[in-house]
């Protein structure tokens, strides 16, 4: 069920996934997304005329036997939730729980949904093209497990506490959540929806963002980070990294505190940056670039940096 249970969602705020998502597609759904479906019953992401969250209930599971070290493949039109297995009620990790969810008497097509395991590839499929954006799915999978996630229309991605050599997110207007994920290679792309990156993501990052799509960053940490976006805001509160890439064609940057090389380039918009760490003068760099725009840089102490209230 997606509805999580306490401390799913650790030091965030208490709505639970499907209340924070339907937080977060009203703000972000774009003008274009919903002329596009004028005459559509609330999503179960939505908020109901009562400004109460549609309830979701659990409508088909499975369990699977699979290999500790594996891969999922997701090819979703829907909301997908992924998390680690519980290592107390299951130590071996050799599970993979999946959950359909959906408002109860609504019209989905849990037949056109295929949920299956290749034991010789390694790799657990999740593939639906039919049955529709109302529905939910979590899944639960080994630590261990390399992810590949897409998802079409207004279908969201959370990725929580994930460990993984490689991790990849496709959305179109959907939201990419993703939260206290170590990764060799973390991979996002979307072409309209929100980029969220929440507590401290751990390792080699590349974050591709079109048209009026954010991305917002909490930490990231790691040796190269390259991000880009179109013409939405671009905001890290701390990157580090040995080098760092990040662009924007008519979105604003800004940066808080950089530890290690930066690039920084927007052509029309402006570019922000309140504190970079370094023991030496010479030691780390900023090439930052606005030809349309404008460039802040801002001296601070490490104290300042903290941003006290008081002193």
């Amino acid at each position: 069920m997606l509805v999580p249970g306490p401390g799913w969602w650790r030091g965030g705020p208490q709505l639970g996934t499907l209340g924070l998502w339907a937080a977060l597609r009203a703000a972000a759904a774009p003008a274009a997304a919903r002329r596009a479906h004028p005459a559509r019953p609330y999503s179960p992401l939505e908020r109901s005329p009562s400004n109460e969250p549609a309830r979701k209930t659990p409508l088909k599971e499975w369990t699977l036997i699979v290999n500790p070290f594996g891969r999922l493949q997701a090819r979703l039109p829907c909301d997908i939730a992924v998390r680690p297995l519980d290592p107390y009620h299951y130590p071996d990790s050799d599970r993979v729980l999946v959950t359909v969810s959906g408002v109860e008497g609504g019209s989905l097509d849990l037949d056109g949904i295929q949920v299956k395991y290749d034991e010789a590839e390694k790799q657990m499929a999740i593939v639906s093209d039919s049955i529709g954006y109302e529905a939910s799915v979590e899944v639960k999978v080994p630590m261990k497990f390399d992810l590949n996630i897409r998802t079409s229309g207004t279908g969201c991605v959370k990725v929580q506490e994930a460990e993984c050599d490689d991790c990849r997110i496709e959305t179109e207007q959907g939201i990419s959540i993703v939260q206290s994920v170590k990764s060799k290679k973390l991979h996002i792309q979307t072409k309209g929806g929100k980029v969220i990156c929440l507590g401290t993501i751990l390792g080699n990052t590349d974050i591709h963002a079109s048209e009026k799509s954010t991305v917002t960053i909490d930490k990231l940490q790691g040796s190269s980070v390259n991000i880009s976006t179109e013409d939405g805001l671009l905001k890290a509160k701390y990157l580090y990294t040995e080098s760092s890439s990040l662009s924007s064609a008519a979105g604003d940057i800004t940066l808080g505190s950089i530890h290690g090389d930066l690039t920084v380039h927007s052509k029309m918009g402006n570019i922000t940056i309140g504190h970079m760490n370094q023991t030496s003068e010479c030691e780390k760099w900023i090439k930052a670039s606005a030809p349309s725009g404008t460039v802040h840089l801002r001296s601070q102490s490490w104290f300042q940096s903290l941003k006290l209230k008081g002193f």
